[in-house]
């Protein structure tokens, strides 16, 4: 896929491979879906010199994420976190030998989710990664990073994409499918998420986006207080009839633990809960 914005962290990265002079670690700090993952894997094929069409299993990369986890814990049961047991996979994979020449780039989804016990046995890892290997976690948020990790690392902050970015995305990849005001609506309900837009685009004509294009319109900036005063209204008729309105409270609770935790944009949590109210 083709990467969209973020040109001057591709340009910072490209000038790091000229120059030689690349960070044992990285953390791409960002937004879910700006396209962090994306640049992740280029700059793998940039390091290596390998051209768009190489696979993805043949740029070197070892990827790690809590459903990876999952399946090397020795429970097997469904975790949302990187525990121990991973690490030490990953540090035994780390210490084999590799006759390749390539670099190997190891990247960590949703770092954020590491155990503390994890996190403390990756850190020699992280300040002195083997030869030739370049690690990069990918995080929402720096929030629930230790800072002997973050520390460890060189920050690259992903911001979200402009409107413009995700309506030009629409117009290449669905050319005459939208008229420029739906574009300019799907663009903001996309949030400057890559991966929300194509989550929205990816149904058929009349399906999933018209639920987008019939929201109504709401200022920029004033969503936090949009969904303070629903909170603030719904919690009055919870108090009235309670058996009618709790799960419709339960779902705004966790809503309103996401925004606090800095992993949701407040823009789709608003667009979410007008879609869940006038379902009611």
């Amino acid at each position: 896929m083709k990467i969209i914005g973020h040109e001057k962290i591709i340009n910072y990265l490209q000038k790091q491979i000229q120059s030689e002079q690349l960070a044992g670690a990285y953390l791409f700090l960002g937004p879910e879906g700006v396209g962090k993952f994306l640049i992740a894997t280029e700059f793998a094929r940039w390091l290596n010199k390998l051209s768009p069409e190489t696979p993805i299993e043949r740029r070197g990369i070892i990827r790690l994420n809590p459903e990876i986890a999952t399946a090397l814990s020795e429970k097997k049961e469904k975790s949302n976190s990187i525990g121990i047991e991973a690490v030490r996979w990953l540090q035994k994979e780390l210490s084999l030998k590799i006759v390749s020449p390539l670099w190997r780039v190891v990247i960590i989804e949703e770092s954020e989710k590491i155990s503390s016990e994890a996190a403390n046995a990756f850190l020699k890892t992280l300040e002195e990664p083997p030869a030739n290997t370049l690690i990069i976690l990918l995080a929402t948020s720096r929030r629930n990073l230790p800072l002997t990790v973050i520390s460890r690392c060189q920050i690259l902050r992903f911001s979200p994409l402009s409107e413009e970015e995700i309506s030009q995305f629409i117009e290449e990849q669905f050319p005459a499918r939208f008229s420029a005001e739906e574009k300019k609506k799907l663009s903001r309900h996309a949030a400057g998420s890559l991966s929300r837009c194509l989550e929205l685009l990816s149904s058929p004509p009349a399906v999933k986006p018209d639920i987008y294009l019939d929201l109504p319109e709401y200022p920029k900036g004033k969503e936090r207080e949009m969904l303070e005063m629903i909170f603030n209204e719904y919690r009055e008729k919870f108090h009235q009839e309670p058996e009618k309105y709790r799960p419709l409270m339960e779902y705004l609770f966790r809503i309103q633990q996401a925004l606090n935790s800095a992993s949701t944009n407040p823009r789709f949590a608003l667009d979410t809960i007008l879609i869940q109210l006038r379902n009611l």
